[in-house]
């Protein structure tokens, strides 16, 4: 709840009161990552630690810390960071409040492993099930193609703002259509030759896992590649989310998780 609320409060939907944001994230993430911290070592068994800083940090696996942030030397910087005492937050700025909330951010990832792996056996016996209908989804392939139109990004001609080593030529992932490195607001952007009229983008989330990553998710659209507008937002978790919107001229149709963290998608459709 705390990291959803910064998330608000970085990306405000109407403008907030005056007063230093940067010092008020920075507050938020302190306190998520004190919780989170506090439930790791709950959830290994131990009893609810003291509100001591130092104890707490010390008493957390420094593997899982180090993962968090990055490397030990990112590890020194965003603990001091959070450790600064409150009246000295108002001097924190835009990057320090940038390498809380991915230190944050990563930490809860990797302490909701349990939760996903649950997630990925229900996705697995879905999967199963799905398998049943295929016949007939087979049969109503023509039908549906027809209703929707031809798909403009079927020759997959796009970029990305990073790439994961293990999903680029020659060792894709097998499952999945591409992979973006853990980053702020990673992008894979759709080239579609010409300006062309849309108004709807489908998208197949990641279903083996980490479908949680892909949210908020923004479609955006632009004729020229460098001036963009937002059609369509999906800001719940989603196996498949069809965005429509009013018929838009576009030439590029781009992708954005607005925060840190991997875009990775099975498939995506324009039409």
């Amino acid at each position: 709840m705390l990291v959803e609320v910064a998330r608000r409060v970085a990306e405000p939907v109407e403008a907030l009161p005056a007063g230093s944001r940067p010092a008020v994230l920075l507050s938020l993430y302190r306190d998520a990552a004190y919780w989170a911290l506090t439930a790791e070592q709950v959830r290994r068994g131990g009893a609810m630690p003291s509100a001591d800083s130092d104890a707490l940090w010390s008493g957390t696996d420094p593997a899982l810390l180090q993962k968090a942030a990055g490397d030990e030397t990112r590890l020194a910087a965003v603990r001091a960071s959070l450790e600064r005492p409150r009246a000295e937050s108002l001097d924190a700025t835009e990057a320090d409040v940038a390498a809380a909330r991915s230190f944050v951010e990563n930490l809860l990832w990797e302490l909701d492993t349990p939760a996903r792996a649950i997630e990925r056996l229900q996705v697995q016996r879905w999967t199963r099930v799905a398998a049943v209908a295929a016949l007939l989804v087979a049969a109503l392939f023509g039908i549906r193609y027809a209703v929707r139109g031809p798909n403009l990004v079927r020759a997959r001609v796009f970029k990305t703002s990073s790439a994961l080593p293990e999903c680029t030529a020659p060792n894709k992932c097998a499952d999945i259509f591409f992979h973006t490195l853990v980053e702020n607001e990673p992008w894979i952007d759709f080239d579609l030759g010409a300006v062309k009229t849309i108004s709807r983008v489908e998208v197949r989330n990641r279903t083996d896992c980490c479908s949680d990553r892909t949210v908020p998710l923004i479609v955006e659209i632009s004729k020229d590649d460098k001036t963009w507008k937002q059609v369509a937002r999906r800001d719940t978790a989603f196996t498949d989310w069809t965005a429509t919107f009013p018929m838009q001229q576009a030439r590029h149709v781009r992708l954005r998780i607005p925060r840190s963290s991997a875009l990775h998608l099975e498939d995506v459709s324009v039409r």
